[in-house]
């Protein structure tokens, strides 16, 4: 017993001592023997903590304390250890404070539970986090077991609770950010979903609306504990918009409760009542207590909802009575429409999300029949009741169900029948949950009725009355579906029946009065529709009457009246009232807007057509809705067509007539319509497919009432160039209707076009007819009218073109042109100009029969035709500035045909020309083809004003081809060649297809001795010309003839005579009297051997050219006369005339003996002195008179020096030897052999030399002079500039050659050699292969079938246009093959060679 008392007693010494470590030493010892000794462990636990051991320290307290668990000093002695370990033993301290603290309270020992909660409470503030902070403060809460003891000590629980929250709060908000922050960044993560998950995590974590529940029970300060209701309010509902779906209705009951606890108690939260209001479900407005609607707008006057609401009470569609006025003197007045309308918007802008505001809103606006913007607050309300019932899940079914209504009811009327189709879905709808619902019925009812569909409309409203038979609106609605279902009689009877009840009404309703009052008009006009009883005014114009009184904004009721006015009461200007006003009241008066649009239209007010026709097609009556029974109307969008038409705004035209005809398929003058519409925007193809269907659909109009789709037809032919197919429809459309101006003169421009088409395709026979029937048509119309423009600018144009095909006009037509301008002529009208251009109608006509004068009359008719053209364009200013441009031009071309009658041109008529442009240019100076015009008028006579002129037309046009052409003649008239080439390039690039403006180039390459381009530029001009152009023709065949000249072996091409014989006898027919171009003419048609054509033309040359030497003596007439007679002379020996030749030939060469021409007839004289010369000698030799022949060709040869450099033509020294040969004497064969090797000496590469030299030896049997003239041809028919046509020459005398050997013993060998030189040497050409085939036998072998056909291959390439092969040459080659199909060919190829 003394051992443990002396150890402790050492214990406590060595503590006093501050020997911590002995005592902890000592009592460790102790507690090894003695485990349950108190006071050693408590020594040893005090030591320990000195040491700062806290954990052995920690121990030893602990068995001490489960020693004495009563004892207070283990308890004081941990918490000492707790304090000094700050944050780390928090938890373990609440547990021993709140023991210790209940040992005070078991002692009743109140201080120390105070300070052991303070000293506690105070620790965990600065040490533990806030949820450990609210476990220290709940230990001064009512529900802790220490309560009893410390209440009164501590603060109130009020303040506790107040801080609890606070912390709660705050650690929530922290939380709730770190959590969000931290989950936003996961894989697939979405904010709003975070958001919500971790809110309800912290929901359940900080239970901040209980502390919020307990703060509120006790607080004792009634205002603290409203605004506590309010913040718990809000809260409440935060949470419940972030709970789950399936969590949601328990937290929206306490929401709607805590709300509704509220509203009771008269709090002035707004948030409360608005949950109370709008989270009511009801099927009525009319079902709510008005106080509580009268006690939220006092409550809060200035809130959104609270306007709405103000506006609905006091506005006249409100359900409730007024209320009471506290003062008797003042009573409540309900607002007006305007004052309720303001109130209500103001406050709808500050409530945009409040699903109630915009319901009442709704019902007001369908009370007030604005469907448009019903429609708009109930879809709105819609959006926002199923937002409320996805955010709070409540069941708002029924107010849905009222919304729907109020939207289906709505859409029946706004922009009908468009949203019949969704408004019967909604009906329906709600019908299939409430199938009794009268509204429902109701509303489908009135879908039907709109849609037409009278016979559903009447059984969905007899349901709806047999459940309400009491609302007049059912009664009206079913009466009316059954007169319109054909039961006039029986809906009659029961309107009237609800008039009876309607009148019986103190306040009836004025605008359903008016409405019943128009039904029994409307029954009546059709019960008895005879003239008498809608006459009567005491049957349905009376009730028409009475119906505007009651509603003078009834817009029906104006309709019916209108047509009672228009065709009873005979007062236009009352009807067209009455529809304007009907119409102005609501676009569903279709009939009214009919009658408007027709009356407009009548009287040009296109504006206000579009106006009525476009109001029809936005209001959406005239196209009804897919699966709508109602009917759809046209005639909008034919109305929008013609407007449009009538602005030129084709585009939305076509798109107007398609949706018309999409309505009306078979509506004749919609398909007119889009015809015109195409037609007029250059789509021509669609415009006659149009036409066609208007034509081919079943219209039932008359032919006098449908000719206007054949006649816009041949329009759209003349414009595509169908003039035939126009010409055709254009009489048809005539023998319908005879007479009609608009197709008589579309049929003559037709005709005039036409001819002009023609003119330009070459066929000019044709276009004089077509001309002359257009004159006849032109008096057809010029005998009942003559002041229109268009006859006499067409007629003037038919002359134009009967003056381009002149040879085929008949003197008779020119008497009938007389005959059609003197048709009502004022005595006046052809002075226009007369001093200046001497043209009167007087000298039309003289000499008709004179062919030579055709042109003349011709042209002065157009100017004549031209000039009445003026005087009908007196009162348009832009139809006389084109007549005096047209007049310009006839008088121009007058000016320009005098030059074919070989005089000079009268300058009067290009002064006429130029006045006339200028007139027209003041008229419209804006126009660049009148200046171009006066361009080409002053180009010889004033340059500066010409080219003023056409600067000033390319200004306006600079891409006018014709202009830049005109600018560059006219630099190239004043040898300004580089200037003109950059205007004539300028044209090409402009339109590369303008012949002019390559001729103009052509021009230029012949100044600068390109002659060789010049040629290809004129050709290329001929080839893109129409026929009309006399300038590519006449440029085209004088650079051909040149070429020919020049290139002797294209004489032989036919193929380059064709295309320049085209142009000469296009050329003759155009200008008949040209005798230059006769001469030209008679020289093509001369090598294409076309020998009547050319001497029948060079007849006319001659006779003219004799009459000009007789009338002027002068040296020009002599030498085209000689040189004609030395052609002729050319001709009459290529036809066997031999005599007439030599006669010919003489004498040309006769009247040109002596050389007394001058230099600058020298070369040309000697030219046709040596055709002259040939001539005689060839006809000569004919007629076997040898020396006569010797002599002129001796004579020829001897001219031929002065053209070849004092050198004898080679071709006159081949036909002088031949002739030499042929007259047989020996000495005449030897000169003809000295010559021959004389010539081939001087021109070593004449083929024609050499092949007779070699045909006079083989003949003459001269071996050495053959082996000579064998070489000389081997050599020339190696040399590449050796024509084609002349290796075949040469190849034939080659062959002959050997086989005229072979028969004196030549081998087939060496022919065979000979052949295949020819073809390796040229093995492109035929020849070579003929003679090979030819040497191997006709079929004989596979060799020389291979030889035959490749010389037929190689000769087909050689024909013309890819070279110069012969028929008869082709024919030979064919003929080799022996094959019968081949021999045919040949056959066919010169059938004048089968023998």
């Amino acid at each position: 017993m003394s051992a443990p008392k002396t150890a402790l007693k050492a214990i406590k010494t060595a503590i006093d001592g501050g020997d911590f470590t002995k005592a902890s030493a000592l009592a460790s010892d102790l507690v090894k023997d003695d485990p349950k000794n108190y006071k050693a462990l408590m020594f040893l636990g005090f030591a320990e903590e000195k040491l700062k051991h806290l954990g052995e320290a920690e121990n030893a307290l602990r068995k001490a304390l489960d020693l004495k668990p009563q004892d207070v000093q283990p308890y004081k002695g941990l918490i000492r250890l707790y304090e000094q370990q700050g944050y780390e033993k928090v938890d373990l301290y609440h547990e021993l404070a709140t023991e210790l603290a209940s040992i005070y309270t078991q002692q009743e020992d109140r201080e120390q539970c105070q300070n052991v909660v303070n000293q506690y409470e105070l620790f965990v503030k600065k040490n533990g986090s806030r949820s450990q902070y609210r476990r220290a403060l709940e230990l001064m809460l009512p529900t802790s077991p220490l309560y009893s003891t410390l209440e009164g000590r501590v603060p109130h629980p009020s303040h506790t609770y107040q801080r609890i929250l606070e912390s709660s709060q705050a650690e929530e908000k922290q939380w709730t950010d770190s959590q969000i922050g931290e989950r936003r960044t996961r894989l697939g993560a979405r904010l709003d979903r975070v958001t919500q998950e971790v809110k309800n995590e912290a929901v359940e974590k900080f239970q901040v609306e209980q502390h919020y529940q307990n703060l509120i029970e006790w607080t004792q300060d009634d205002d603290v504990r409203h605004v506590l209701d309010q913040e718990l309010l809000q809260r409440m509902l935060d949470v419940l918009l972030a709970m789950p779906p399936e969590q949601k209705p328990p937290q929206r009951d306490r929401v709607l409760e805590k709300a509704n606890g509220m509203v009771i108690i008269k709090q002035k939260f707004a948030l409360a009542w608005d949950i109370a209001l709008e989270w009511v479900d009801t099927q009525d407005l009319a079902e709510w207590d008005p106080a509580i609607l009268h006690e939220y707008v006092d409550f809060f006057p200035d809130n959104g909802l609270a306007k709405v609401m103000k506006g609905f009470l006091y506005g006249n569609t409100s359900p409730f009575p007024l209320p009471k006025s506290s003062n008797p003197e003042e009573p409540v007045e309900k607002l007006s429409e305007t004052d309720q309308l303001v109130v209500m918007m103001e406050g709808l802008e500050e409530c945009r999300e409040s699903m109630l505001a915009h319901r009442i809103m709704g019902v007001t606006y369908l009370g007030l029949d604005e469907h448009e913007r019903a429609v708009e607050m109930a879809r709105a309300s819609t959006k926002l009741y199923q937002k409320a019932q996805k955010d709070y899940a409540m069941p708002l079914q029924d107010s849905l169900d009222a919304v729907n209504l109020i939207l289906g009811r709505s859409l029946v009327v706004f922009q009908s029948p468009r949203h019949h189709p969704e408004a019967r879905a909604i009906f329906e709808n709600i019908l299939a949950r409430k199938p009794q619902l009268t509204d429902a019925l109701l509303g489908i009812g009135l879908v039907y009725e709109e849609d037409e569909d009278y016979f559903e409309a009447v059984k969905f409203l007899g349901k709806a009355m047999e459940r309400d038979p009491a609302n007049t609106r059912i009664r009206l609605e079913y009466a009316w579906c059954r007169a319109l279902d054909k039961d006039l009689e029986g809906g009659l009877e029961l309107l009237d029946g609800s008039l009876s009840h309607l009148e019986e009404d103190k306040n009836p309703d004025l605008n359903m009065k008016a409405e019943l009052l128009y039904r029994i008009a409307y029954c009546k006009w059709h019960v008895d529709s005879s003239p008498t009883a809608r006459k009567d005014k005491t049957g349905s114009y009376r009730y028409l009457i009475g119906a505007l009184k009651a509603n003078p904004s009834y817009a029906p009721a104006y309709t019916l009246l209108g047509f009672y006015f228009q065709d009873y009461a005979r007062n236009k200007a009352r009807s067209r009232v009455a529809f304007q006003k009907a119409f102005e009241l609501s676009t569903s008066e279709l009939s009214a807007a009919e009658q408007l649009a027709q009356a407009f239209a009548m009287e040009a007010e296109w504006d206000l057509v579009e106006l009525v026709a476009q109001r029809v097609v936005e209001s959406g009556k005239a196209r009804p809705a897919p699966g709508s029974k109602k009917k759809a109307y046209s005639w909008p969008y034919a109305a929008m067509g013609v407007v449009q038409m009538s602005r030129s705004q084709y585009s939305l035209s076509i798109v107007s007539f398609q949706h018309a005809l999409r309505i009306s398929p078979n509506n004749y003058h919609c398909w007119v319509g889009l015809g015109e519409s195409y037609h007029n925007s250059g789509r021509h193809v669609a415009a006659s497919r149009a036409f066609l269907k208007a034509e081919s659909i079943d219209h039932g109009l008359s032919a006098d009432e449908a000719w206007f789709a054949q006649y816009m037809l041949a329009n759209v032919q003349r414009e595509l160039g169908n003039y035939e197919e126009a010409v055709k429809a254009y009489e048809v459309v005539l023998a319908n209707k005879p007479g009609e101006l608009g197709v008589l003169l579309s049929l003559l421009q037709s005709l005039v076009e036409f001819g002009w088409a023609r003119i330009q395709q070459g066929h000019f026979g044709h276009a004089a007819e077509l001309a002359t029937k257009a004159v006849d048509t032109a008096t057809v119309i010029a005998r009942d009218k003559t002041d229109i423009f268009n006859l006499w600018k067409t007629t003037g144009d038919a002359c134009s073109v009967l003056n381009a095909a002149k040879a085929y006009v008949e003197p008779t037509t020119i008497i009938t042109i007389k005959d059609l301008l003197g048709m009502n002529a004022n005595p006046d009208v052809f002075d226009v100009l007369i001093d200046t251009d001497h043209v009167s109608i007087e000298d039309l006509g003289k000499d008709v029969e004179d062919s030579t004068k055709m042109a003349d009359h011709l042209v002065r008719a157009a100017v004549l035709a031209h000039k009445r053209g003026i005087d009908a364009s007196s009162n348009d200013m832009h139809a006389q500035a084109v007549s005096w441009y047209n007049l310009g031009w006839a008088e121009h071309d007058a000016y320009v045909s005098a030059a074919s009658r070989g005089g000079k041109r009268p300058r009067q008529l290009l002064k006429a020309a130029i006045k006339c442009f200028k007139h027209a240019i003041e008229l419209e100076a804006g126009n660049s083809d009148f200046w171009n015009a006066l361009g080409v008028a002053t180009l010889t006579l004033n340059p500066k004003v010409s080219q003023h002129s056409f600067i000033r037309s390319i200004h306006l046009n600079d891409h006018s081809a014709r202009a830049w052409t005109n600018l560059g003649i006219l630099y190239l008239h004043n040898s300004e060649n580089e200037i003109a080439n950059e205007a004539f390039t300028r044209a090409q690039s402009t339109d590369p297809e303008y012949a002019a403006a390559w001729v103009g180039q052509g021009l230029l390459a012949m100044l600068y001795g390109k002659q060789k381009e010049a040629t290809g530029l004129f050709k290329h001009a001929f080839e893109i010309a129409d026929s009309s152009s006399l300038a590519a023709k006449r440029y085209y065949t004088a650079s051909a003839f040149d070429h020919l000249l020049v290139h002797v072996n294209a004489a032989s091409d036919v193929n380059m005579l064709i295309q320049p014989l085209f142009a000469l006898r296009q050329l003759q027919t155009q200008s008949p009297t040209d005798i230059i171009t006769k001469h030209f003419l008679s020289l093509f048609a001369e090598r294409v051997q076309e020998y009547n054509t050319a001497q029948s033309n060079l007849l006319a040359v001659l006779e003219d050219a004799e009459a000009q030497y007789e009338n002027s003596e002068s040296n020009g007439s002599l030498v085209r006369f000689a040189q004609a007679k030395s052609h002729y002379a050319r001709q009459l020996l290529a036809r066997g005339e031999y005599a007439e030749a030599i006669d010919s030939a003489q004498f040309a060469l006769d009247i040109t003996e002596d050389d007394d021409l001058g230099s600058a007839y020298a070369i040309s004289r000697n030219k046709w002195r040596l055709s002259a010369q040939i001539t005689a000698g060839l006809a000569h030799s004919f007629l076997k008179q040898m020396s006569e022949s010797i002599k002129c060709l001796q004579a020829a040869a001897e001219t031929s020096k002065a053209l070849n450099n004092d050198k004898v033509d080679p071709n006159v020294t081949v036909l002088l030897a031949q002739v030499l040969w042929a007259s047989g004497s020996a000495k005449e064969a030897e000169a003809a052999r000295t010559q021959l090797f004389e010539c081939i000496e001087e021109n070593p590469n004449h083929v024609g030399a050499a092949t007779l030299l070699a045909v006079v030896a083989v003949l003459d049997e001269d071996a050495e002079t053959l082996e000579v003239a064998t070489d000389d041809l081997k050599s020339l028919r190696s040399k590449n500039r050796i024509g084609v046509v002349d290796k075949v020459r040469i190849a034939k005398v080659l062959a002959a050659m050997l086989l005229l050997k072979d028969s004196s013993g030549t081998s087939e060998e060496e022919v065979r050699s000979d052949a295949l030189g020819g073809i390796m040497l040229n093995p492109e050409q035929p020849q070579g292969w003929l003679q090979l085939a030819q040497v191997g036998g006709a079929g004989e072998g596979v060799g020389a079938g291979f030889a035959s056909e490749m010389a037929v291959k190689n000769a087909l390439r050689q024909i013309p246009p890819g070279g110069r092969l012969t028929s008869e040459d082709l024919a030979m080659t064919y003929e080799v093959t022996g094959q019968v199909e081949d021999l045919r060919k040949a056959g066919m190829l010169a059938p004048w060679l089968k023998d």
